[in-house]
């Protein structure tokens, strides 16, 4: 996929979805996944909001293999 038109496909999710919701999906392993590709200001973004609210409770589900690559691209 070209950058630019993941970068867009990450902002109409991030515009459509909300980050309060895109916030839930990093419990899950999939969704996890999916925040791990966002790529471009829209990363930066969604990275700014897991690493100031979310990382401290990411640690403790980190069994699973979605969050253990969304910590490693937080860090």
């Amino acid at each position: 996929m070209e950058a630019g038109r993941e970068e867009h496909l990450f902002r109409v999710l991030l515009d459509m979805v909300g980050m309060d919701k895109l916030k839930t999906w990093t419990a899950v392993n999939h969704g996890a996944i999916v925040l791990c590709c966002a790529d471009g200001s829209v990363a930066g973004e969604i990275r700014e909001v897991l690493k100031a609210y979310y990382a401290p409770e990411l640690q403790k589900i980190q069994h699973c293999k979605g969050v253990e690559v969304l910590l490693e691209k937080l860090a």
